[in-house]
This record gives structure tokens, sequence and C-alpha cells, in this order.
């Protein structure tokens, strides 16, 4: 089958809000009904901009970035998701590649993005690009309990 990337249009709002509940199990801390709300409510508004990977005319992943709220030659990739049973096939390295692309021609100098310790999919991604931790936190602590979140950084 031949895999199609394109940019995010609002009429792809409700198919890639269909995708997210799709995968949504796949994250760690699964993600939230008000995260994802706020994901399609971000890319409507035009805050984020994003690729989706469309195969037999349904979408199997997608990648969203945004300017940093603080740093104004940052960009920020917000989430990347594929499907699990269509992982393994070059389709995530590919999408971060465009998202790197794309933030180097809006003329971003830097680029940031966050993941859980234990999420080895985004932690061989950033051995693949050259990218370096600029930090560590505990993050979501709950009753004494929380999860280690890196941020990552490379330069454009």
């Amino acid at each position: 089958m031949t895999i199609e990337f394109q940019s995010f249009f609002p009429e792809n709002a409700k198919e890639l809000n269909t995708f997210l509940i799709e995968v949504r199990e796949n994250y760690s801390p699964p993600f939230s009904d008000e995260k994802q709300e706020t994901e399609i409510e971000d890319l409507l508004n035009r805050k984020e901009r994003a690729v989706l990977v469309i195969e037999n005319k349904k979408i199997i992943g997608f990648v969203a970035w945004k300017k940093d709220d603080e740093n104004s030659d940052t960009g920020v990739i917000t989430n990347e998701a594929v499907q699990k049973q269509q992982r393994n096939r070059g389709i995530g390295t590919k999408l971060f590649r465009i998202a790197l692309q794309k933030l180097r021609s809006e003329g971003y100098k830097k680029v940031n993005y966050v993941c859980e310790d234990a999420n080895e999919i985004v932690k061989h991604l950033s051995k693949k690009f050259d990218t370096r931790i600029k930090t560590e936190f505990l993050d979501d602590v709950r009753n004494g309990k929380g999860h280690k979140t890196l941020v990552f950084e490379k330069e454009l």
C-alpha cells in the first residue's frame, strides 16, 4: 500500500480525533481527554501545525509542532504517534525528519521535545537524530510516585 504524508487541514480534525483515541493507550501516562481536546483545538486555531500519515484513506500516524512560548528561536515537537501495528516501517523516523525540516524552514534554530524516560522509541529517535537531554524532572507526582520526564534539545 502507498503511504501518503500530508499537512493537517481542519477537515481532518474528526479523523485525527479518532486516531488519538485509538493510540491513547500507547502513551505513558495515557493521553487524557483534556490533552486530546487541546491538541485538536490548537491545530484548528493554527497554534500548532501537523503532518499526517495516510494509508488506505486512514490516519496511521502524525507529528505536531509549534513555536516555543518562551523562546522565539525554538520550536517544540508537541506530539508524534504511529499506530502500534504500523511501527518498524520507518514511519516515525520519517515524521520526525519532516518535523525537523519544517521547523528549520520556519526559521527556528533549535527544537525541543518531551518524553517519558520509559519511552524507548523516542529515546531511540533521539540517538538517531543526535539530540541531547536538556533537562530531566519528576512529573505527575501522585501519592509519592511520579515518573521521570526528559526534555530533549537539538540544534537545527
